[in-house]
């Protein structure tokens, strides 16, 4: 087998895009290899304008290279631009340190031609090589290429290198590529969030929607019946959305009608009635949309509620249907209530209701009234909203994003930039599955990069068949077997929070303390001027400590349990010690004052640990001694007591 072969197989089961694109290539039209006596030699040159990528002898420039790379040689991860002809990213996978070098490379015949030369095959199959051609980069794309692995915790220490002075004519690739990493890092941190005390909140009001969750229908059961015509129609609240609303009372005996919560009061004022609704909020203001609409509209209507929800809403939804389901943490997946899970790993309803849509398999879902950007008029949703049509207030710091149509551009938020990137994220991934079947019917606001802009007129006229009239969708609850298996789930995974909490953050107060001690000894000796008795043995034995509480988090059950409640407070940390991890020491002096850095900064994450532990802990006794009329919880309902006083 040739090393081509070698590669592209490996590269088929990472990146089958790619390795089609290679196949389709086989041979060189724009770029000359040149290699002399020494095999190490290989220059490659532009057939267009005769530029070599090396000017002098490349290994001599490849070494310099090399070299100027020093500084980055504990990085984990690093990113280039541009792939020369390899022989530089082969020297530097000889550090086991790098876990994934990406190279963002715009030629597609200088890939060919290094994965002709170089065997790369067993570092593209380990993860540890991974070359991107720079015109499929997408955010999409970029977004998987930041959240794989561990490399999220290292978003505080990016740079991309450009190793090679030939691709410096690539200046606007560059700059969208730099720029394409830089949004995926702003989307990483806004997901993530900085609050803990919101992920406190989502524990204890699942924990106590759960007796409610597990006898009510099953996200299975609904996406299994929720298709009940060919096309969805997703129904947001911005400013656009009040010229299509006698198209969709016209039609909506033909087609699926998916409303958000806060459109769900708009549309009954017009006599309209949606098949299903959805919410996704935990904070009690949402329960605002049910509480003004009168309880006549909810008789016939499935309302697909996040478990994580506050209480006052689902008190709000009496009639109809509720179905709770989970969203995709850790700590909800921890339960292994399967059957009501996974939905809503956007940030918006909308976002939740284009999930449904795509799991259930409708053969069209188009949005109307997802603007995502102010009117021209300044208007932030649409007249009727509970709110008011200017809730959200214009600011200096908004942003600008390409309009619908692509014509200009309009003022949008942060916010809503981030429930952009999650539609096109999952457009994409769509896309990606063969399934083109997303639509923008808005006729307004931002452009949602994927989907195909169409007027709502002429997506209903030409999709829609008025022949055919749509069944109610009929949710089924589930059997006593199912309900008794989930109850007896509920039960072990609770014990599972308390047992596993207790015994971890018993050692993470316990090393904790000796840390504080053994920083206070380093404090004295600073102020007496004696460091050289500082005790560096021992240091490194604390160091060990810390890093086995640290592996806990590779463990799946704690990780489930926890990781997912602590990660705003937790990972913002963690790439606040990544610049201490990465940093580049010369000697034993260096040596020294790294690790008496990374123990100061372990002495706050060590402590943070062990008070989100106790927190969530809290959060679940709290919703725990909330079913104190569930006869089949009085187990765990007593340990719940010791927690809350």
């Amino acid at each position: 087998m040739d090393i081509l072969q070698r590669n592209l197989e490996a590269l088929l089961s990472v990146d089958p895009l790619l390795t089609a694109k290679i196949f389709e290539l086989r041979e060189n039209n724009s770029f000359e290899v040149y290699v002399d006596s020494d095999p190490a030699n290989i220059n490659i040159i532009s057939k267009n304008d005769l530029t070599p990528i090396y000017c002098g002898k490349p290994i001599e420039e490849t070494e310099l290279a090399y070299k100027d790379c020093i500084n980055y040689q504990r990085y984990p991860y690093l990113y280039f631009f541009g792939l020369g002809n390899g022989i530089l990213y082969k020297m530097l996978l000889q550090n086991p340190v790098h876990q994934r070098l990406v190279i963002f490379e715009p030629e597609l015949e200088i890939i060919y031609i290094v994965l002709n030369m170089i065997d790369f095959s067993q570092e593209i199959m380990e993860r540890r090589f991974r070359v991107e051609l720079s015109e499929d980069m997408t955010f999409d794309r970029m977004v998987n290429v930041i959240f794989s692995g561990t490399a999220k915790l290292y978003a505080k220490v990016y740079n991309l290198l450009i190793p090679f002075g030939f691709y410096e004519k690539y200046f606007d690739d560059i700059s969208r590529i730099n720029t394409l990493v830089v949004d995926s890092l702003k989307h990483l941190a806004y997901a993530i969030g900085n609050d803990v005390v919101d992920s406190l909140i989502g524990v204890e009001h699942h924990i106590r929607n759960l007796p409610r969750m597990i006898h009510g229908p099953t996200l299975y059961e609904a996406v299994k019946k929720g298709k009940n015509s060919s096309i969805a129609v997703i129904v947001s609240t911005g400013p656009s959305l009040a010229k299509q609303l006698p198209l969709l009372k016209k039609y909506q005996q033909h087609i699926t009608i998916l409303s958000l919560d806060a459109s769900f009061p708009i549309l009954v004022a017009h006599k309209i009635k949606p098949d299903m609704v959805f919410s996704i909020e935990r904070v009690s203001a949402t329960a605002s949309f049910y509480k003004k609409t009168p309880k006549s509209a909810f008789k016939g209507v499935n309302f697909m509620i996040s478990s994580i929800a506050h209480q006052e809403l689902i008190e709000n939804i009496v009639g109809g249907t509720l179905q709770l389901s989970m969203r995709p943490f850790g700590y909800l997946t921890g339960f292994e209530h399967h059957e009501w899970g996974y939905i809503g790993s956007g940030m918006s309803a909308a976002n939740m209701a284009f999930e449904f849509a795509a799991l259930s398999g409708f053969d069209k879902i188009v949005l109307i009234g997802q603007d995502l950007a102010y009117a021209k008029d300044g208007l932030s949703h649409a007249k009727g909203h509970i709110f008011g049509d200017d809730e959200v207030k214009q600011k200096e710091s908004d942003l600008y994003t390409t309009a619908y149509g692509g014509d200009g551009e309009v003022r949008t938020t942060l916010v809503w930039q981030m429930f952009k990137n999650y539609f096109e994220i999952s457009i994409a991934q769509m896309n990606d599955a063969g399934r083109f079947i997303a639509y923008n019917a808005t006729e307004g606001g931002a452009r949602i990069e994927g989907a195909i802009e169409i007027p709502f007129e002429t997506f209903l006229s030409e999709f829609v068949d008025t022949t055919f009239k749509k069944a109610r969708i009929k949710l089924n609850t589930p059997n006593d077997e199912i309900c008794n298996k989930a109850i007896g789930l509920t039960i072990s995974t609770i014990k599972d929070f308390f047992e596993h909490g207790e015994r971890v953050k018993s050692e993470c107060e316990k090393v904790f303390l000796e840390t504080v001690e053994e920083l206070e000894k380093i404090e004295k000796l600073k102020n007496e001027e004696k460091l050289d008795e500082i005790d560096f043995d021992l240091l490194l034995g604390l160091n060990k400590k810390i890093d086995a509480i640290k592996e806990l988090f590779e463990d799946e059950r704690f990780d489930k349990l926890f990781g997912t409640v602590m990660m705003p407070l937790m990972l913002h940390q963690e790439i606040e010690l990544a610049t201490i991890m990465v940093r580049n020491v010369e000697d034993d002096l260096e040596r020294k004052i790294k690790l008496i850095d990374w123990i100061y900064a372990h002495k706050f994450w060590l402590f943070s640990m062990a008070g989100s532990i106790q927190s969530t802990l809290i959060r679940v006794s709290k919703g725990v001694l909330m079913w104190e009329n569930e006869d089949k919880f009085k187990e765990i309902i007593e340990m719940s007591k010791k927690y809350v006083s």
